[in-house]
């Protein structure tokens, strides 16, 4: 709203081809050609005491359903509407996790379909070079999302505001409290500038270290 006109509001369900086929063909009506797609759409089931061997298939595979296989509809829907009308020069980000990168106790479903989308922006880069599309991906930890709060207050920590302040300080010892959203999509902004031209087929990870293991968990 606070855009006005700049901007469009389109529902789409990842788990539909139709659904995002018709996304796309309202932005590139509404504005003529597509530059850059943000590919972030994400959900988690929240179980992490749950043993390996107890795992629901049913929501392992809606997990995999909308991270990854929702990823590679959007991305081959967003690559086929670039090449369709001409674009040059366009970015396609994906949103991983830090998940993807390092294990942990968290959902093995999310954690297995961040892993892939990696992976899907390292093939996809490959595959659209010659079409003049870069694609390169994400994994931010601790994004400051409602996904995140629920995730806190699920495992108690968000309920208490002492044991949450403990808790960023160990986490994120960089900072002593979670990624910002506007902090990460500063990230994507700038792989999606012409400031990134040089820039594809990379994993960035926007997680105050997590990946190299600073975190003190």
């Amino acid at each position: 709203r606070e855009l006005g006109d700049d901007a469009l509001f389109v529902a789409c369900n990842v788990r539909s081809e139709e659904s995002i086929v018709d996304a796309f063909r309202q932005t590139v009506l509404r504005w003529g050609s597509l530059q850059c797609a943000v590919l972030a759409a994400g959900m988690l089931y929240h179980r992490h005491a749950t043993p390996l061997q107890d795992i629901n298939i049913c929501e392992f595979d809606d997990t995999l359903a909308v991270n990854l296989r929702g990823a590679f509809l959007c991305l081959r829907q967003a690559a086929r509407v670039m090449k369709q009308t001409g674009t040059h020069h366009t970015s396609i980000v994906l949103i991983s996790s830090i998940a993807g990168i390092r294990g942990s106790t968290a959902d093995p479903s999310y954690a297995i379909s961040k892993a892939a989308v990696i992976s899907l922006a390292q093939f996809a880069a490959a595959k659209l070079v010659m079409d003049g599309v870069r694609v390169n991906c994400i994994s931010p930890t601790g994004v400051r999302t409602p996904m995140l709060t629920d995730l806190l207050n699920t495992t108690g920590v968000g309920a208490d505001e002492q044991r949450l302040a403990k808790a960023a300080r160990r986490m994120f010892p960089l900072l002593s409290r979670e990624v910002e959203p506007h902090e990460m999509a500063a990230i994507v902004y700038f792989l999606c500038s012409d400031a990134a031209l040089n820039i594809n087929g990379v994993n960035i990870p926007v997680d105050q270290g997590w990946a190299a293991g600073v975190s003190r968990l």
